[in-house]
């Protein structure tokens, strides 16, 4: 049975990868066409043997069959997280169909939001909220106790980050930072409450702590390198929403026992 989430984690690294590739493309292209992985350089559809970039890399050294070029680390790196992953997600004991395909549906998903905001700095508002909406209606199946942690979580996550957000603005024009720059977008905001509908309430709040701790640690690297290089400090930019997504898959996957033991401590007299 291992197989199925082998073949599916395959099948849905070349279609994130083919919907990172053409997503952003200002024209409209048909549903064939829109989520096929293309070269970034020829901007050509991949041939069928190239889809997979694993594949490419082992039988053609990871390069375009039309135009030679190199294929990206990132296509790469979206297969062996999926093809990792998959598997991971059915050993570690969500077998049942539902707890499966919702774990899919996230890391899936978490991985195209992350690569677009990070390669464009946009968030794919339609998408987030149709995972959004996917997930409100699992909780809704499962039970009432169940749609409320995901709804508290939700708020939780818009409301914390809809304050720093308009915090950042307020620093931003009170230090006068060029350039229109803002510590957070709103898009962050959006992509936290979608992190506040995946871990649910109470395990936002670890979310959002993990999200500012990796946030911070990479800002600090970029303060550095912008120090060294001498360019202006109020210039330096980061994506935020992939380290905010990191931490609602960590926290999503591998939270439950910190969390619990969280909670066992408070409930000693």
């Amino acid at each position: 049975m291992i197989l199925f989430p082998v073949l599916l984690g395959i099948a849905c690294a070349v279609l994130v990868n083919g919907l990172a590739d053409n997503l952003m493309r200002e024209e409209i292209l048909p549903l064939s066409a829109a989520i096929a992985p293309r070269c970034s350089y020829c901007d050509s559809p991949r041939k069928a043997l190239d889809l997979s970039a694993v594949v490419s890399s082992l039988f053609f050294s990871g390069r375009c069959l039309r135009c030679g070029a190199p294929r990206p680390f990132r296509d790469l790196f979206v297969e062996a997280v999926l093809w990792a992953g998959f598997p991971a997600i059915w050993l570690a004991g969500k077998t049942a169909a539902n707890d499966f395909f919702i774990g899919a549906l996230i890391l899936s998903a978490f991985i195209l939001f992350s690569i677009v905001d990070f390669e464009h700095r946009l968030v794919l508002v339609e998408a987030v909220g149709l995972v959004s909406l996917l997930l409100i209606l699992d909780g809704w199946i499962v039970g009432a106790e169940t749609l409320a942690r995901i709804l508290a979580g939700g708020l939780t996550g818009f409301a914390v980050f809809l304050f720093l957000f308009l915090l950042g603005k307020g620093l931003a024009m009170a230090f006068r930072l060029g350039g229109g720059t803002e510590p957070l977008g709103f898009g962050d905001v959006i992509l936290a409450t979608l992190v506040g509908f995946v871990t649910g309430w109470p395990a936002v709040l670890l979310a959002i702590f993990v999200s500012i701790f990796l946030g911070g640690i990479v800002g600090g690297i970029l303060l550095v390198i912008s120090l060294i290089r001498k360019r202006p400090v109020n210039t330096a930019t980061m994506a935020y929403g992939p380290y905010l997504l990191i931490a609602g898959l960590l926290v999503y996957f591998y939270g439950g026992p910190f969390l619990g033991g969280i909670m066992n401590l408070l409930s000693v007299n």
